[in-house]
Formats: C-alpha cells, structure tokens, sequence
C-alpha cells in the first residue's frame, strides 16, 4: 500500500493494431480492403477479389477468417500456406491438388478419418476451419487433407452426391470458462466444449448428416464404445443412404 516507483524509458510503443500498407501497389494493381483498410479482400485460394493473380498469405490472409480463426498467428496461417502452394501448383502447372486413395467403405472412410484424429497438426491450430474431405464415386474413394469451406464450396468437389469433411472443432463456452460441466456421454458429444472431432456428410454442398465424437483430454478418439462404435454407426447409415443419390460426373477434384 502507498508503495511509489519510477521508471525511466527511451521511448514508448502504443501497439494499437496495423493496417494495410497500400503505398507498395500502382493504381493500377490496388487491391479492395476490408475491415477499415486492415486487409486486403480475398477469395477462397487467397487472391485478390479484384486484381487476378495477386495472392496473400502470413498475417493477411486472415481477411478471410478475420477474428474467427488463428490466421492471424504463424501456427494458423502457416497451414493456409502450403494449401495455397497446392492450389498454385494445380492452377500454373497442372499438378493436382494431394490426394490418397482410400477404401470406397465404412471401415476404409472410419480408419482414416481416426488416424487424421490423432496425427493432423493443421485441423488442431486451424480449428473449426480446415477441413479434410472424403469423397465417394463408384468403387473410388479419395482423401485430401486441409481445405477450407470456402475452397470446397468453389471446387468441383461441391458437385459430388457422396463426400465427407472432418474437422476439429471446440464448442461455444456458456457461461463461466473456469466452471465446464464435462458430459462424458457418447450421445451427447454435440455438446462437447474441448476440441473435438466433427464428420459432416454433403450431398452436393447440402449438409445430409453431422456427427460429434466425444471429446478427449488426452485427444486419443480411438475408445471402442466412446468414438469408434458411434462413427462405425454413423457411417454405416451414411453410406446405406446412398441409394438414389445421383453420381457427379468427375473423379479428379478441380480446386
């Protein structure tokens, strides 16, 4: 109480945020901004809404997820990066985006899915918005790791009749943060608060079913009644649905 102290200093930083140096572009090549001019306007690959060709990445490619996701931070948009490579790999030099050929079945699309659970370091710091897809056509089924919604929505992929997206996802804190009731109850993983894993089924981009796993403190999704039996079932019905969709024509995704 009462207790005084001088500091001495040189100078002071009020770091009060950044906005968009604009003075590197011509008129010519000025690309849209939002958000008072703190960034420049994206698509869904990261290019300018305005000026073709002029891609972003590092702190503003967070235009997209403002305020939303971790794109802000190098441990979330260092994931957008290498997607982005993807991206202009395929669209300058005709080389597809990465894909894996999976088992066209339940336990093909489930051991996949499990073993992304508990590898994937870009669906972890980039939660909620990448996204990995499945896709089935025929006996053909394809896996692609990190994609955003907004790149499945603008690609081919968005015409299949059958696909999957999987993504890490925490939940909305109601309430106190320090005082979360967990609910250790398979059937009512939608109501999980920690990360945890989300498997969405599309019929060309309408959501058909959604299901949350439990989440786990340790992020170990492989407890045989917890997480394995509720995906094995929720596949299985997924995939008995198939009857009358009808079967998009391409098999290579164009992103």
């Amino acid at each position: 109480m009462g207790e005084r102290e001088v500091l001495a200093y040189d100078a002071v930083l009020n770091c009060t945020g950044f906005v968009f140096d604009s003075d590197f572009y011509d008129a010519s090549c000025m690309p849209n901004q939002i958000a008072n001019g703190k960034f420049p306007e994206l698509k869904s690959n990261w290019e300018s809404t305005n000026v073709e060709g002029l891609f972003f990445t590092g702190v503003l490619s967070h235009s997209i997820d403002y305020k939303k996701h971790t794109s802000g931070f190098i441990h979330g948009f260092r994931y957008c990066v290498r997607t982005m490579f993807h991206l202009l790999e395929q669209r300058y030099y005709d080389v597809a985006y990465p894909r894996r050929e999976i088992p066209a079945t339940v336990e093909g699309v489930l051991n996949a899915i499990i073993a992304r659970a508990g590898t994937t370091s870009g669906l972890w710091q980039q939660f909620g918005y990448l996204h990995d897809v499945v896709t089935i056509q025929d006996d053909h089924s394809y896996y692609y790791e990190e994609l955003t919604k907004g790149l499945i929505r603008d690609s081919d992929i968005s015409s299949f009749a059958h696909y999957y997206t999987f993504s890490l996802e925490f939940n909305k804190v109601q309430g106190d943060p320090f005082e979360i009731h967990r609910k250790p109850v398979p059937g009512k993983a939608q109501e999980s608060i920690f990360l945890h894993p989300v498997v969405r089924q599309f019929n060309k981009g309408k959501l058909m079913n959604e299901l949350h796993l439990l989440e786990d403190l340790y992020t170990n999704w492989t407890h045989p009644t917890q997480h394995i039996q509720p995906l094995r079932e929720f596949l299985t019905a997924c995939f008995q649905g198939r009857i009358g969709f009808q079967v998009a024509t391409p098999i290579q995704a164009k992103m």
